[in-house]
């Protein structure tokens, strides 16, 4: 994240100098050709990333997906409440030890805490 935030400054600071640019061309102060005029002149008002993108929460429901493979789980198992989507992944859950029951379960932020 560090890279891409760097990446992203210097994005940032390329367009503010664009501008720049572009403005002292219009005011006389810089010569510039026709072409690099044209280049200034579309560039964007504002970068779209990962970090500015603002959008509305989804009013869908959340996915379900099965704990060991990350397909649709359209199955729920009732004594360990995984998620899986065939049989040959349910024949797995029932083999697996409570503690690995625990950590899928952990890795969806559903797990029981006994205490």
């Amino acid at each position: 994240m560090a890279i891409e935030r760097e990446r992203e400054r210097q994005q940032l600071e390329g367009l503010k100098e664009g501008r720049q640019r572009l403005e002292d061309v219009k005011n006389g102060l810089v010569q510039a050709t026709e072409d690099e005029i044209q280049q200034l002149s579309s560039l964007p008002e504002n970068l779209t990333n990962w970090f500015t993108i603002e959008c509305p929460p989804s009013l869908l429901p959340p996915g379900k997906y099965c704990d060991v493979t990350g397909l649709l789980g359209e199955y729920t198992d009732p004594r360990t409440r995984l998620r899986y989507n065939s049989m040959q992944v349910y024949d797995v859950i029932k083999t697996l030890q409570p503690s690995s029951v625990q950590q899928f379960l952990a890795i969806r932020r559903s797990e029981t805490v006994l205490k």
